[in-house]
């Protein structure tokens, strides 16, 4: 392999780094856009010229003009898709109570409710009202879970609120995960605060394909499976994994089989070789080649619009597209050319796909395969076939893993030690699983051939269950990586590099470049293991409607809250952010047993730390209340200027656990008395060093 040979390569480097540039930079002047513009349509002008005179652009040429050209249109495009999708037309509006929205998506399943992604249309006003277009999260009563479809209209009653980010360190930052895919509000609907119109079935193809998912999740619910059976069909087949439960997805994220839960490549590959199988006697003529690449195209993204069009799906189904256009002319087609070429296609339509983890890990995995495979291939070469399709099951595994392993570890800071192990029994088990899922979706009016192919799915995806769940239960299944940041993660790319120039550009060079980046990040990991140790805070996060506070002792922390259950999204990241192990975490839940003031107290790392809430009662008598820290819980009872002339010296901790109006109030008392006030949705997480 030459990277000579993959001219487009150069040019996506300069488009990615363009996005890159516009979403560091955000808000670009109108001047800049316009200069940009002109010199992109310069370039292309020139391009044309030469074209027509004969000519080859000169190195020159390129390297001065098309690859800035190239950089530009990425910085232009990102812009454009930030003025557009990613802005809240309802910006500087008192949050409005009344609207019509079109619903997009299938119900996702919450805590006590559940939830649907919608369209924004129409927003009423006191004067009027206007049409506004945004994406919209909308939370409904677990009644409502199969009322709405895709395409039905609802107007509502309640409050269209700004989705909040949270400012603990590491957290999930859910605002902006929301925001680059063009949704800015959510509201949360009681029963009789809004109106459904059922709509026809749409001529938008996106409608359309999510009535089709939802009438086949309609028959896999009636087939009689178990939940966990029902759950990993959906996901398999269908791309819709809402019906997971946590436990489920972490067995199968432990065991390193969570990729085949994602509708990607490995499905739509199955999908494009068994109806490129039945099609094979079309492609006995010209005429008859070109009427298979038609019909196997029109399958390709029908299955990949009714599977959600998720990043790697179409990405596979682009790249698919380039292999049926090629084999419909006869031609083969580059598999790393055209996966460049899937990886324009989806950033010009939306370049935030870039900071996506399904789009990295999705075309690292590929990358991966399709570089080391031939390679390695040719170094266990075998003749036989049952020997061979092992070997190329353990290859591609390898090759995938070397590819995203980095991103994984970055991201989730934890490694499934036998992937290997659960490649083996989970990719044969996932090919038959979608041959008969398929297989059953569509026969499935026909009584007696129906249950037996219902009956063989829901047997090979418990035995697929029961094999990705002994290998989770394995000790040592999972590697968790607290220590891993932008620094190891730059190193381990190094090394990574540096194998695919030893083994595929076979350069001794590149071994020397993996042993030196190798042990440079074992060094670098065992100083922050060091230096770890030495952490010592009591930290008080932001808890949301409920309080989080605890202490980090070297790599171990203990949590309190007044949640009954681990807030584990927040949990995760700050125990991500103080390099503490998973198993080395504690939480625990109180609760005031009575309304007293020793009832409202914790002492922790010699610091005494107050409750106040709707269970806490002021001590009669003047004298002064020993406290360090104080925490304001949910409706409190007591008046601010009341115990703040009873505490001194105390830093008062203002939280989400408190209206907008009851946060100004407390701050503006502690403000007329010099007490020290925090507030957590402002300023983040409060850290006290107690070294």
């Amino acid at each position: 392999m030459s990277f000579r040979t993959l001219p487009l390569l150069r040019l996506l480097f300069f488009f990615i780094t363009g996005i890159i540039t516009a979403d560091l930079i955000f808000e670009t002047p109108g001047w800049v856009v316009a200069t940009g513009a002109l010199f992109v349509l310069v370039t292309i002008l020139l391009l044309i010229f030469n074209w027509f005179c004969g000519r080859t652009p000169s190195g020159l040429t390129i390297g001065f003009l098309v690859l800035p050209s190239v950089f530009v249109l990425g910085w232009m495009i990102t812009t454009r898709y930030q003025s557009t999708t990613m802005k809240d037309p309802l910006a500087g509006i008192s949050d409005p109570d009344r609207w019509i929205a079109r619903v997009e998506s299938l119900p996702g399943f919450r805590a006590g409710s559940i939830r649907y992604t919608a369209k924004l249309e129409y927003v009423f006003t006191d004067n009027g009202g206007f049409e506004a277009e945004t994406g919209l999260l909308l939370y409904l009563p677990l009644s409502y879970d199969s009322v709405l479809k895709p395409g039905d209209r609802i107007a509502g009653f309640g409050a269209l609120r700004q989705v909040k980010s949270s400012l603990n360190p590491e957290v999930f930052d859910y605002k902006t995960y929301l925001k680059r895919r063009g949704i800015t509000r959510q509201v949360w609907l009681r029963k009789g605060s809004f109106k459904i119109e059922h709509q026809p079935l749409s001529h938008d193809i996106s409608y359309y394909a999510e009535r089709v998912r939802q009438q086949l999740l309609g028959i896999l619910k009636s087939a009689g499976y178990d939940q966990d059976v029902i759950a990993v069909a959906s996901a398999i087949l269908l791309g819709y994994d809402d019906l997971l439960d946590p436990e489920l997805r972490q067995t199968y994220t432990g065991s390193g089989a969570i990729h085949v839960l994602c509708v990607s490549g490995l499905h739509l590959g199955i999908f494009y070789a068994m109806f490129a199988a039945l099609l094979f006697p079309l492609s006995g003529t010209r005429k008859g080649e070109a009427v298979r690449t038609v019909i196997l195209l029109i399958l390709i993204w029908g299955y990949a619009c009714i599977t959600g069009l998720s990043v790697g799906v179409t990405r596979s189904a682009t790249m698919f597209t380039f292999v049926c256009i090629g084999g419909g002319f006869r031609r083969r087609t580059s598999v790393l050319n055209s996966l460049v070429v899937s990886a324009f296609f989806l950033l010009s339509i939306n370049p935030y796909y870039l900071f996506d983890v399904g789009f990295q890990l999705s075309f690292a995995a590929v990358a991966g395969i399709v570089i080391f495979h031939p390679v390695l291939s040719q170094w266990f070469f075998t003749e036989n076939k049952v020997l061979a399709y092992g070997r190329d099951l353990i290859i591609v595994s390898i090759a995938a893993q070397m590819f995203t392993a980095p991103v994984i570890l970055y991201k989730f800071h934890q490694f499934p030690n036998y992937f290997l192990l659960s490649s083996m029994i989970a990719i044969p088990l996932s090919y038959l699983i979608l041959v008969t899922g398929i297989t059953t979706l569509l026969f499935s009016w026909i009584p007696w051939i129906g249950d037996i192919v219902s009956r063989v799915l829901g047997f090979l995806i418990g035995m697929m269950n029961d094999g990705v769940s002994f290998i989770e239960g394995l000790p040592g299944s999972v590697s968790h990586v607290t220590i891993f940041g932008l620094p190891e993660v730059i190193l381990l790319w190094i090394a990574v590099i540096g194998i695919l120039y030893w083994i595929v550009l076979k350069k001794n060079q590149g071994l020397i470049i993996f042993l030196i980046s190798i042990v440079v990040l074992g060094l670098f990991v065992q100083y922050q293991c060091i230096k770890c140790r030495e952490n010592h805070f009591l930290v008080v996060a932001d808890g949301g409607k409920n309080l989080l506070f605890g202490e980090i002792s070297g790599r171990r922390s203990w949590w309190f809250g007044t949640s009954k259950s681990p807030p584990e999204w927040i949990l995760n990241g700050m125990n991500k952010y103080y390099a503490v192990r998973p198993e080395q975490s504690v939480y625990q839940c109180i609760s005031s047993r009575n309304d007293t003031f020793e009832g409202h107290f914790i002492v922790k790392a010699d610091r005494r730390i107050v409750i106040i809430d709707s269970t806490f009662n002021l001590p009669k008598g003047d004298s002064k209340l020993p406290a360090n820290l104080v925490l304001i819980g949910q409706r409190p009872r007591i008046r601010p200027e009341w115990i703040l002339s009873r505490i001194e010296g105390a830093t008062w901790v203002i939280g989400n656990t408190l209206t907008e109006k009851q946060r100004k109030r407390w701050e503006e008392s502690c403000r007329s008395t010099g007490a020290t006030c925090y507030r957590l949705d402002s300023l983040g997480a409060l850290e006290i060093s107690l070294r």
